[in-house]
């Protein structure tokens, strides 16, 4: 969520139930070998639409198993609409989790407000 001009605090958004979903995505390899993806959004629901204005594609595991396997633009088209549950929960995590250098499970643990710096945010 966008605080100010440059700060921004990271949120995690998961099921109630921590199922696993998967968002969807295009992948493609250039003739030179490069690898490159891109995720692909939607305008935000009611309840990510506070944070930002558009969000993930998300998908469920069955729904993402279609979305690998099919070469029909139509069905791919409805796949992207499907609508699913997306009564998510949320809290905010550790700033860290942005560094792509870092890796640690513990930051998707909830964790009080705070900026990159560490500090604390008392209106997130």
């Amino acid at each position: 969520k966008k605080t100010s001009k440059k700060q921004w605090i990271p949120y995690y958004f998961f099921y109630p139930d921590k199922k696993i979903f998967a968002v969807a995505g295009l992948w493609e390899e250039s003739e030179d070998g490069i690898p490159s993806f891109i995720m692909i959004t939607r305008p935000a629901n009611e309840q990510i639409s506070p944070f930002q204005k558009d969000m993930p594609t998300i998908m469920d595991l069955a729904i993402a198993r279609k979305w690998l396997v099919s070469d029909e633009l139509v069905e791919l088209h409805e796949l992207l609409n499907t609508k699913l549950n997306e009564n998510l929960l949320f809290h905010t995590v550790e700033p860290k989790i942005k560094n792509i250098e870092s890796n640690n499970f513990s930051f998707i643990n909830n964790t009080p407000p705070t900026d990159q710096h560490g500090n604390y945010k008392l209106f997130p």
